[in-house]
């Protein structure tokens, strides 16, 4: 197991905190992202996030993604449900894939089958 692969497991492991890049082939391999045809799903709207059981049924598509904002966290999906949603967006040519939800910039939505710990901001160079 590589320095790499260890720092990996112990972040999904949730027990390292804070902000980190990661490598895209990392990311695959370790959150294992939806997908279609071989390549990334792409989900596009609150709906379709709704359908796969990444969001709470009650409330506006607004209030249900405040709710689980993980900067205005007050419940307890992070660790289930929410923390499997990504965004990819995009700011100029550099594209990345950041996790939770992200309106600004947004191309698409990421569902991963491994939720991101709680307490952890990365961001994927894609």
């Amino acid at each position: 197991m590589t320095d790499a692969d260890r720092v990996i497991a112990e972040i999904v492991a949730g027990r390292i905190r804070g902000h980190m890049k990661m490598d895209y082939n990392d990311w695959l391999e370790k959150f294992r992202p939806h997908l279609d045809n071989g390549d990334i799903k792409q989900y596009q709207s609150v709906d379709d996030l709704k359908e796969v059981g990444v969001l709470p049924q009650a409330g506006t598509p607004e209030e249900r993604l405040a709710f689980q904002s993980p900067h205005h966290k007050r419940g307890g999906f992070w660790g289930g449900c929410f923390g499997k949603l990504w965004t990819m967006v995009v700011s100029g040519d550099d594209w990345s894939i950041a996790n939770g939800y992200h309106y600004v910039n947004k191309m698409y939505f990421i569902v991963t089958e491994v939720p991101c710990p709680e307490g952890v901001q990365i961001d994927v160079d894609y």
